[in-house]
């Protein structure tokens, strides 16, 4: 069956490690929730990148994905609010919203948890070359490699 992995998180969370760490390598097609149209042809396996504050877009377009017969899933890069200010200080993106986003983003996660049946948690506190942060991109790798090896459900 397709794949739709749908990587999601607030401000300075990392989703761009996820996306080139691990699902370049796997040849996923990246989409934002804005590029995806209903009349729209799309690879076999894409990654949606999308921002986790939105929780009504990224529902609606995963509603859409399951109506193209995808297999949809999630990947949630999660992030403190300390990190995320200390990632973010060179964004152009006022302190105010950042710390919204980020308030919406955390309030959402157990939304996802709720629509998502397939959902990996991945907290990215730490810098890119902790033993930590390595462990979570094996583990995440293994996770993906198994949904792509999955028979249709």
């Amino acid at each position: 069956m397709k794949k739709a992995i749908f990587l999601v998180g607030g401000p300075g969370s990392g989703k761009d490690l996820v996306i080139n760490s691990i699902l370049t390598h796997y040849g996923f097609k990246e989409y934002n929730t804005d590029q995806i149209k209903e009349d729209k042809q799309y690879e076999y396996n894409i990654v949606i990148n999308a921002t986790a504050h939105n929780f009504e877009r990224v529902k609606s377009t995963k509603e859409l994905m399951e109506s193209l017969y995808y297999n949809t899933s999630m990947i949630f890069v999660d992030v403190s609010n300390e990190v995320s200010r200390e990632r973010m200080v060179n964004v152009h993106l006022s302190e105010d919203l950042r710390k919204e986003r980020t308030y919406y983003s955390k309030k959402n996660l157990e939304k996802f948890k709720d629509i998502f049946e397939d959902f990996y948690y991945f907290n990215n506190d730490d810098v890119i070359d902790s033993d930590k942060t390595i462990s979570q991109l094996a583990d995440l790798d293994s996770y993906i490699e198994e949904k792509l090896e999955s028979p249709v459900e």
